[in-house]
C-alpha cells in the first residue's frame, strides 16, 4: 500500500515544503525564491501506530531526501570592506 501511494506522499511533502519559510542560522541574511525540486523517500516506512478496529488506519513515519534551490543572500564580514578606524 505504501508504494502504490508514493506519489501522494511525495506531493504531500511538495505542499508542506511550500508552506514553510525559511531562514538563515548564524548569519545575516534573507532566503527568498524556494523551489522544491523532488523527494527521494525510504524504501520501507516506519509504523508508528494501526487502527485495526475504528477507522482501519496506520500511522507511520518515513526518511526522505529533498531536493530544492533557493536564492539566499548574506553579509560576509569576513570580505566585506571596512576603513581600518572603523575597526
Amino acid at each position: 500500500m505504501y508504494d502504490a501511494n508514493n506519489d501522494k506522499f511525495e506531493s504531500c511533502v511538495k505542499e508542506l515544503f511550500e508552506e514553510h519559510w525559511f531562514t538563515l542560522l548564524g548569519e545575516e541574511g534573507d532566503v527568498e525564491k524556494v523551489e522544491f525540486l523532488s523527494i527521494e523517500l525510504d524504501e520501507d516506512p516506519y509504523i508508528i501506530d494501526v487502527d485495526e478496529e475504528g477507522e482501519k488506519t496506520a500511522t507511520i513515519a518515513f526518511n526522505g531526501i529533498v531536493s530544492f534551490l533557493a536564492d539566499v543572500s548574506y553579509v560576509d564580514y569576513s570580505n566585506a570592506y571596512y576603513e581600518k578606524e572603523e575597526r
